[in-house]
């Protein structure tokens, strides 16, 4: 782009154009360090932008990962739940079963009079209703707490996704916007400084351009006076 010129002392016209070109090199070289330098910001902008994107994917997979996992514990116990409460009835069963035989022993003392045989046969059921009647209740408590822990899992499975998911997600979603936001601010004053060092440099051509434009016509009229000599 540059061709150098001299330093034309004494002549008004060459010094007014080396002044020119000197101020249009110098602006070019400016703007092209701004340019440079907006360029190396709109990179790292973009950079910022894909790596916040990156989290915003992430936090949204452990999102949907932690409230998966507690809708899973949480079904998993209310159904263990459901299972002991299954056999909780089957033990109550167990007890009326338990209750009717002794019902029968006490119906036999009635009819045949054997009461030392009932009082122990009675006895030993009486026994068994009452650790039977213990267990129904223990397994009845056990299946309702075991519900109740699963019910609270699975009702925390929307909080967790909006704590571990939503939430971070919408944060690095926000940040990828505004690095987006820099990025193109930055891509603009490249564009600009560009622009302006272009300008620059069609001046400075422009500038030598005038001075060989001078230089040749100071040539000729320096040759038309040999000549006349």
């Amino acid at each position: 782009m540059s061709l150098r010129i001299p330093s034309f002392s004494g002549d008004a016209a060459l010094e007014l154009g080396e002044a020119m070109l000197t101020q249009s090199e110098t602006q070019a070289a400016a703007d092209r360090a701004r340019q440079q330098a907006a360029h190396s910001e709109r990179m790292s902008a973009l950079r910022d932008e894909e790596s916040k994107l990156r989290e915003g994917a992430s936090a949204t997979r452990t999102g949907a990962w932690v409230s998966g996992s507690l809708s899973m514990a949480g079904g998993a116990m209310q159904v263990a739940g459901s299972v002991q409460s299954v056999g909780a009835a089957a033990r109550h069963g167990e007890a009326a079963s338990v209750e009717s035989q002794i019902g029968a022993v006490r119906e036999r003392t009635m009819i045949h009079g054997d009461a030392l045989g009932t009082d122990l046969v009675s006895g030993q059921l009486q026994a068994t209703r009452e650790t039977n009647a213990a267990s129904v209740e223990l397994a009845r408590a056990y299946a309702q707490r075991t519900s109740a822990v699963g019910g609270a899992l699975g009702g925390l499975a929307a909080p967790a996704k909006g704590l571990f998911g939503d939430a971070p997600a919408a944060d690095a979603q926000a940040a990828a916007a505004g690095a987006r936001r820099r990025a193109e601010d930055a891509a603009s004053r490249e564009d600009d400084a560009k622009s302006h060092a272009q300008k620059a440099d069609r001046d400075a051509d422009r500038a030598i351009d005038l001075m060989r434009d001078y230089l040749s016509k100071q040539n000729e009229a320096a040759s038309k006076l040999v000549e006349r000599m």
